[in-house]
């Protein structure tokens, strides 16, 4: 009889100490217990934001985007919003971000358990949300907003969840007729007239190339000079992978996302750019005297331009031959012209004959794709900010 006795007291003690440690790390806050985890839900009107700042802030809460591994779960959750304050729809950490596109979960669980619901309308959207009125999940582009539902397991302390590991792409080059900067391989397309066209035939026709090729996505001021010094052979503005997208939930916020759903990290609009309205626009490199490089709002079912295709670097693809340049060893060539930098303090009069030794003059800057290559070149040589800031150009002097 004691046995028993001690048996029941002993399990009743572990019960009381489970349901303690939920009540204790998920109660006095807006968390909501159920089982072994933590919910949180946000309101729509406090917190819409795209997937991937979803994910970081459920991050910084010490948890992540929601992931459902049972229809009991998924009840939870759509019970828990059909109680009016949260929204009828929410981030989930359900994505096809990977280069293979199979699904997976933010927080690297097991894909046990799925309730997607058909949709009218799907082009190239890679991250999910929960839908109360189709009681499933469906795809949406990344950059959307929506708020999120984060959870944590119940029996631990919340601390904030690390950034996960950046794995850098392997190694590789591009393929002949293309171009490579960093792990990228671009392509340029439109140099001739009848080769401009709208922004879907572009689209279209960077996906015809195969597996992994779209519009451009850019993301660094560095990949942004490098697109914009070669945008000049082209002779047009060429579309990039930048488009407003859209919702069909009623007042959904103005958004603009890279059509490969990648992270909208940079940004290099044009002054007054994009406007405000309700015409679908879609980006592109501008050509035009003013504004080289800068990105223009266009109509993206009217106007017609060039384009700028992108793939991944291919480590099975050999290095390309070396080129020949007209240029000195010391000296890289761009258009009709060599550039040297040399690092060694000077006066502007002392700058312009060692250029006139070397057979040129200080550099003047005639345009923007110039001025984009000379950001490239002087980024090459890893200069310090100081050296960065005063640099002789033809010109005068100037502090930039």
């Amino acid at each position: 009889m004691a046995l028993y006795l001690y048996l029941f007291i002993s399990l009743i003690g572990f019960s009381f100490s489970v349901a303690w440690r939920n009540f204790e790390y998920c109660e006095g806050t807006s968390w909501i217990n159920f089982k072994e985890n933590c919910y949180l839900f946000e309101t729509k009107s406090h917190k819409r934001i795209s997937f991937y700042d979803a994910e970081d802030y459920c991050r910084s809460q010490g948890a992540h985007l929601l992931s459902i591994h049972s229809e009991e779960e998924n009840d939870f959750v759509l019970n828990t919003m059909s109680k009016g304050r949260f929204g009828d729809r929410h981030w989930i950490g359900l994505n096809v971000l990977a280069g293979d596109d199979k699904p997976q979960w933010s927080d690297d669980s097991p894909v046990d358990f799925q309730k997607r619901v058909p949709k009218d309308f799907f082009v190239n959207e890679k991250c999910f949300i929960i839908f109360l009125e189709k009681r499933g999940w469906r795809p949406e582009h990344c950059a959307l907003h929506y708020a999120p539902i984060c959870k944590r397991p119940a029996d631990v302390t919340p601390t904030p969840v690390p950034p996960p590991t950046t794995v850098p792409p392997p190694q590789g080059n591009c393929p002949e007729n293309w171009i490579q900067f960093d792990q990228k391989c671009y392509k340029y397309f439109g140099a001739k007239e009848e080769d401009r066209v709208q922004y879907k035939q572009a689209r279209d026709a960077c996906w015809a190339l195969g597996k992994n090729h779209d519009l451009v996505s850019i993301h660094s001021i560095e990949e942004q000079a490098f697109l914009t010094q070669n945008l000049y052979k082209l002779g047009t503005s060429a579309w990039i992978g930048m488009r407003q997208v859209t919702s069909d939930e009623i007042g959904h916020d103005l958004v603009f996302g890279w059509i490969d759903n990648s992270r909208t990290d940079f940004k290099y609009w044009a002054a007054g750019h994009p406007p405000p309205g309700t015409w679908k626009y879609c980006a592109r490199l501008s050509y035009e005297t003013v504004a080289k490089g800068e990105w223009i709002a266009d109509y993206c079912e009217i106007s017609k331009y060039g384009y700028i295709c992108q793939q991944p670097s291919d480590p099975n693809v050999p290095p390309p031959k070396p080129e020949s340049s007209k240029c000195d060893a010391g000296s890289l060539s761009y258009r009709d012209s060599c550039y040297r930098y040399v690092l060694k303090p000077s006066t502007h009069e002392e700058a312009e004959k060692s250029c006139q030794n070397f057979g040129g003059h200080l550099a003047s800057v005639v345009d923007g794709f110039e001025q984009a290559f000379l950001f490239n070149l002087l980024g090459s040589y890893s200069l310090s900010r100081d050296q960065f800031r005063f640099l002789w150009n033809g010109l005068k002097g100037v502090q930039v």
